[in-house]
C-alpha cells in the first residue's frame, strides 16, 4: 500500500467520508464475481494476498486455533497472528459479524472423533501394524511425477478389479439362486 508524508494526508473526517463513499460503492455490488473484479482494480495482487491471508488468520482465531497450527496452515509468524489477534481483541466486531454471515460459505471440517485421535495414538505407538500404508505414504512421497501417474494408474485397475469381482459376486449369486429354483423376473 501506499505510504503518504504528513504533507498530503486527509484529515480524518475527510478520510471518514471517503471510505464510507467506498462502502457505498461497495454495497451496490450485486455479486461475489463483481466484488473480485472491483477489489481486482483497486488492489495490487501482494495486497489482495496480504488481506487473504489476515482474514484466514482472524477466521482461525475466531474458531479457537492454536498459534502453531495457524502458522504451520497459513505460512506465517507468530507475530503476524499476535498481531491480528490484537486486533481481534480490539476493534474486530465488524469482522466478526462477517464471520457470522459467511459462515455457509466456509469449508466445515468434520470434527476429530475420539476414535479418530484413539487410531492416530495407536498408530503412532505400533506402526508395524500399519506397515503396508506407511510404505505406500512413503513410496507417493518419494515419487516422481512419472510414478506418481503410474501408481494412480495401478490404483484405477484395483478399483476396475474391484468393480469387476463385485459383478462376478452378483453373477455367482444369481447363478445359486437359479440352481435352487429361484427364477429370476423377467422383464
Amino acid at each position: 500500500m501506499s505510504k503518504y508524508s504528513p504533507h498530503n494526508r486527509l484529515s480524518d473526517t475527510a478520510a471518514g467520508e471517503i471510505f464510507i463513499q467506498f462502502c457505498r460503492y461497495l454495497s451496490e455490488l450485486r455479486s461475489p464475481q463483481e466484488m473480485a473484479q472491483a477489489f481486482g482494480d483497486l488492489l495490487s495482487k501482494q495486497e489482495v494476498a496480504m488481506i487473504a491471508k489476515r482474514l484466514q488468520i482472524a477466521i482461525h482465531l475466531i474458531d479457537g486455533h492454536k498459534y502453531s497450527y495457524i502458522c504451520k496452515q497459513i505460512k506465517t509468524s507468530p507475530a503476524t497472528v499476535a498481531r491480528i489477534n490484537l486486533w481481534l481483541q480490539e476493534a474486530g466486531e465488524g469482522f466478526r459479524l462477517l464471520y457470522e454471515r459467511g459462515a455457509k460459505y466456509r469449508i466445515k471440517k468434520r470434527p476429530s472423533s475420539v476414535w479418530e485421535k484413539e487410531r492416530r495414538y495407536v498408530r503412532r505407538k505400533y506402526p508395524m501394524y500399519f506397515w503396508p500404508q506407511l510404505l505406500m505414504e512413503e513410496i507417493a512421497r518419494q515419487a516422481n511425477a512419472r510414478q506418481r501417474t503410474r501408481i494412480l494408474g495401478v490404483m484405477r485397475l484395483l478399483e476396475r478389479k474391484g468393480k469387476l469381482t463385485k459383478d462376478i459376486e452378483a453373477l455367482r449369486s444369481f447363478l445359486e439362486r437359479s440352481e435352487t429354483g429361484i427364477r429370476p423376473s423377467s422383464s
